[in-house]
């Protein structure tokens, strides 16, 4: 378990969340972090294909390497797209789901 679960372990425990309320947590987190790293795969894959991120031509780096600081950057990045409904396919964000279009009306 990362340091990042048990800390979210932890401030689950010590809020007193129910079982069920610790589940959508956890789930919401593993969603952010899941999101995350495919904002961070699709940088990496920008710079393979001639995206320039920055001025010493430095490779880009896996999710295995870089910091913590850099990945709660990307969780942050996950965490907005997710509060307006943007999130992995196949799976409604936690937080906000985009409204259905009834075209049955429309002429």
């Amino acid at each position: 378990m990362s340091d990042f679960n048990v800390e979210v372990f932890a401030a689950d425990a010590s809020a007193g969340l129910s079982p069920e309320e610790v589940f959508k947590v956890r789930a919401s987190c593993e969603q952010e972090t899941a999101l995350a790293k495919l904002l961070h795969e699709a940088g990496a894959s920008a710079v393979k294909n001639g995206a320039s991120v920055n001025p010493y031509g430095d490779c880009y780096d896996g999710w295995e390497d870089i910091t913590e600081a850099a990945r709660e950057g990307r969780r942050m990045q996950a965490r907005w797209l997710m509060e307006r409904g943007i999130g992995l396919v196949g799976r409604a964000s936690p937080k906000a789901v985009p409204p259905r279009i009834d075209v049955s009306e429309k002429k």
